[in-house]
């Protein structure tokens, strides 16, 4: 009795496993299937699309097929890619398009939906069409925890009115030190240096050390010249912040006013040589023959790359010539300081004629 129990039991366990291991490869089976069917659709839709959207980048396509709503996402991330490889007029053509199929409202749903990937995608679109009506929604999302999500609103919103947007970005720009500095940077140069520099700098004046320091960062960035009175304020209010006068005589030494140059001299021989390292590195760009006795000093500080600033304000000074920095070389005892000049002089000097 119990053997034929024994059996019995034997018997279904080898019969479930076998449905559940025919199950596991139907399942298989499925998922194949279902990969390659949707890979063929794939396929099929671009190559329906990307020689209309080839086409469309520099002319308008009369009779544009209908677009399945199934069809409309893998739309969008095949025209973003479009708008990202182009500017200018191929760029309106694209709007054109791509309204005529009405894909702004799919990109308006999936920018509420849960799918991260499918809002980053539809924001973008967003951004390139310049479509107002989701202002609202992308305005509310640049304060979004997720650093990607609300830097991507952020760009959008700046890519539908420059104008209007930056005033709401701008303190996002000093404070969220999770959005990169060179996406940030891109942002601020596709609305224009002329129109941030100005917004950039008269938030450093009223923003903390650290905030300041970043924004004074981006308008170096963007090399933006209409912000250099404030960034003198920023510095003539901070003569001694550890990160803010470092990032000032940055954009100090990169714009070569000559009227900066007192300020630079004051620098080069600060405590602080992270501060004596900018005020050298500007000095080589923007000084003067007056300035050649405080770069020799500055060849014997005890930091090396300190002193090799130094040497290189040294030879771009004007008039220096290569005999010059010989002679200066010459004058001094310690080889080690000396041979910071080579790379400047060409050939070894023992072998100088």
């Amino acid at each position: 009795m119990v053997d034929t129990l024994i059996l019995h039991w034997v018997w279904k366990t080898v019969f479930a496993t076998g449905l559940f291991s025919m199950a596991v490869l139907v399942l298989i089976l499925a998922l194949r299937l279902g990969r390659r069917y949707h890979a063929f659709r794939r396929h099929a839709f671009r190559t329906q699309w990307h020689p209309l959207l080839s086409r469309g980048v520099i002319e308008d396509v009369p009779g544009l097929p209908p677009l399945a709503r199934r069809d409309r996402y893998a739309f969008l991330e095949l025209w973003v890619a479009f708008q990202e490889s182009f500017t200018g007029e191929s760029r309106e053509r694209l709007n054109h398009l791509a309204l005529r199929l009405g894909v702004d409202r799919t990109a308006l749903r999936l920018s509420r939906g849960s799918r991260l990937s499918k809002r980053l995608v539809a924001m973008t679109a967003l951004g390139y069409l310049r479509c107002p009506e989701a202002w609202d929604v992308l305005h509310n999302l640049i304060r979004h925890a997720n650093p990607t999500l609300s830097l991507v609103a952020a760009r959008a919103l700046a890519r539908i009115d420059g104008n209007r947007a930056l005033p709401l970005l701008v303190p996002h720009f000093a404070s969220r030190h999770d959005w990169p500095l060179t996406e940030v940077t891109q942002v601020l140069r596709e609305t224009g240096s002329d129109l941030a520099a100005p917004m950039l700098g008269q938030t450093a004046l009223t923003g903390s050390p650290e905030q300041a320091a970043r924004l004074i960062r981006l308008i170096e960035a963007i090399r933006g010249v209409t912000a250099l009175s404030l960034v003198r304020e920023v510095l003539d209010a901070h003569p001694d912040d550890a990160t803010i006068v470092p990032a000032a005589l940055r954009l100090l030494g990169q714009c070569e006013d000559p009227r900066d140059l007192p300020r630079l001299r004051r620098y080069v021989r600060h405590a602080n040589w992270i501060i004596r390292l900018q005020a050298a590195a500007a000095l080589g760009k923007m000084g003067t023959m007056e300035d050649e006795d405080e770069l020799i000093a500055l060849l014997s500080d005890q930091h090396w790359w300190m002193r090799y600033r130094a040497a290189e304000g040294l030879s771009r000074l004007p008039q220096m010539t290569r005999q010059r920095l010989i002679t200066i070389r010459a004058r001094i005892d310690d080889e080690a300081i000396a041979s910071v000049l080579d790379p400047w002089l060409g050939p070894p000097v023992d072998q100088v004629a």
